[in-house]
This record gives structure tokens, C-alpha cells and sequence, in this order.
């Protein structure tokens, strides 16, 4: 074991760096494949107080209220996320601008470690019987792995940058 550890620590600054650099490949590679193989989405139509179930989180619409921005319209909804014990509270909006009538959305975003819940108020269902709207849910999985990676790729970059032997010449 000391024999092992006395090359760890002998190695370049160049070899961790491209120790890390290929990790940090390795998140991103793994952060991809989740993100495409796994994910799931939902497309529904939501009443007040109804809940739909994805990827193990419980969605519920709690409420809509009207907006008004100083140049759009539109309609916020309060979404409760639980799992697991744990609750959330994220609010997306439905906004229509009045200059161009461009629609927009913004979206209620739960981020975590192993994946990112996105939740979208969609436009307003007038053939039902009580007021409902359209929501649309997604998860992706392993998506901020994709960062991380990027983020361990450049710290081995700088890190093989102390090597002596790359500024000797300089």
C-alpha cells in the first residue's frame, strides 16, 4: 500500500488531469444515455385538485390564477409535487403577449441530483365540465450529470495545466 501511494502521489499534474478529464467524459456519457433511455413525459388535461402520478412523483394542480404582466396576459398554476414524504410547491405559466398574441410558457422546474421534474400549465380545457387545463409533465434523468461532467472535463483541463513539464518551455 505505501509503495502504491508513493506513485499516486509521484504522478503529473498532467496525468490527474487527464484522470479527471476522462471522468468527468464518462459523466457526460452517462448523463446523455439516462436523459434519452429514461425519460417520460405526460400530456393531460388536469382539474383543480386532480393528481397524476410520473416517474414515482405525484403532481397535483392546486390552483390557477390570473396574470398580468407589464406587456402579456395569462395564467399561473400552482402545482404540489410530493415523493417519498417530500413536498414542493412550483408554479408555472401560461402567458400570451399582447403586442404579438405569441404564446408562451414558463415552466416549473424541480431539480435534483438524479433528474429534473418539469411542469408546464398548458391552455385552459373549455369542454369540460368543471375548468381543467392541459399539463404537460416531463422527467429526465441523470440530466445535471451532463453539467457535472462538463464541469469535472474542465477542472482536468486546468489541473494538467500545472504540469512543469508543459511550462518549462514557456
Amino acid at each position: 500500500f505505501a509503495q502504491s501511494w508513493s506513485r499516486i502521489r509521484g504522478l503529473s499534474a498532467s496525468a490527474y488531469g487527464a484522470t479527471f478529464g476522462h471522468f468527468g467524459v464518462g459523466l457526460t456519457v452517462l448523463g446523455i444515455v439516462g436523459m434519452t433511455a429514461w425519460r417520460t413525459e405526460i400530456i393531460t388535461v388536469l382539474e383543480l385538485g386532480e393528481s397524476r402520478e410520473l416517474a414515482g412523483f405525484t403532481v397535483t394542480l392546486k390552483s390557477v390564477e390570473d396574470l398580468a404582466g407589464y406587456n402579456y396576459d395569462g395564467e399561473s398554476g400552482i402545482f404540489e409535487v410530493s415523493k417519498g414524504g417530500m413536498t414542493q410547491t412550483l408554479q408555472s405559466e401560461h402567458r400570451i403577449y399582447r403586442v404579438t398574441g405569441q404564446p408562451t410558457t414558463e415552466v416549473g422546474l424541480r431539480t435534483t441530483p438524479l433528474g429534473d421534474l418539469y411542469v408546464v400549465l398548458g391552455d385552459p380545457q373549455e369542454n369540460s365540465q368543471r375548468p381543467a387545463w392541459v399539463a404537460r409533465m416531463y422527467y429526465n434523468p441523470l440530466v445535471s450529470w451532463i453539467w457535472l461532467g462538463a464541469l469535472v472535463m474542465a477542472f482536468g483541463g486546468g489541473l494538467s495545466l500545472f504540469d512543469r513539464r508543459i511550462r518549462v518551455g514557456a
